[in-house]
């Protein structure tokens, strides 16, 4: 991030492989506004906001009072700011066909008044990150580890917290944890700036013609997309009910309708 008062968080979505739409801006536009952008996201994990008037310290004071830990590093010169998040509770995001999901990050400017700007995004297919949730068999092995020990045991009622300790639980959830770069950002609604310094550049290089093609080139030119996340995946398979039947309850009587 750059800029001495940038006021940080994190919003975390997850696009289906259906959403042709928002595949299509996530891989084929080079300047969008990340999660935002999304059409067919139900579900957004949001960070608490690394506020640029709290430091370290402060932060430190504010854990102690069960409030966000997170806290702001003003950028210097050569090195962008960061944003830190101390002991940030974990949000989930359900994910329907974990082989075709991409992962969305966007890293926004939050505002005292509304939901902020975004400043950068990127997207990685889970896949990428957690090869293995394209495998059918992450949750067999769950259920060939109850299955195996239903077999073994002798007794004809098993206790469920005996049940639940006995199985491999971590051969099932998956983790990864890394940098990954911002690649893409907002493009920018006023270039009036921009515009006038290109305008000037190119009159003093070519005269008249200069100014009008360096105006053009400035109005084009977006800048290069800076950043990165460091973030945590924790992948948790869900068994599927299919072909599980229950008995179910009809409650009666009450009012038509």
């Amino acid at each position: 991030m750059t800029g001495s008062g940038t006021d940080a968080y994190l919003l975390v979505a997850v696009a289906e492989g259906r959403w042709t739409e928002d595949i299509k801006i996530l891989t084929k536009e080079e300047y969008h506004d990340g999660v935002l952008s999304l059409q067919g996201c139900a579900h957004v994990g949001r960070s608490s906001t690394a506020w640029s008037n709290v430091d370290e310290r402060k932060a430190a004071q504010n854990l102690k009072n069960d409030k966000s830990g997170a806290y702001h590093i003003p950028s210097t010169w050569g090195k962008g700011g960061q944003a830190i998040f101390q002991e940030e509770p974990p949000f989930y995001l359900y994910v329907q066909e974990p082989s075709d999901a991409r992962l969305v990050f966007t890293v926004m400017d939050d505002d005292i008044v509304g939901d902020g700007d975004p400043i950068g995004s990127t997207s990685k297919k889970l896949v990428d990150l957690i090869p293995s949730v394209n495998e059918k068999d992450l949750v067999n092995a769950l259920k060939d580890q109850v299955l195996s020990q239903l077999r073994s045991s002798s007794s004809s009622s098993i206790n469920e917290d005996d049940l639940v300790d006995s199985v491999n639980v971590p051969n099932v959830i998956q983790d990864w944890s890394g940098d990954l770069k911002l690649t893409n950002k907002p493009r920018k609604k006023d270039k009036g700036g921009q515009v006038a310094t290109g305008a000037m550049i190119g009159a003093m290089v070519a005269g008249p013609a200069g100014a009008a093609a360096g105006g053009f080139l400035a109005n084009m030119y977006e800048g290069q997309v800076r950043g990165r996340v460091s973030v945590n995946l924790r992948y948790i398979p869900i068994p599927s009910k299919s072909g599980v039947k229950r008995e179910t309850y009809k409650a009666k009587g009450g009012l038509p309708g």
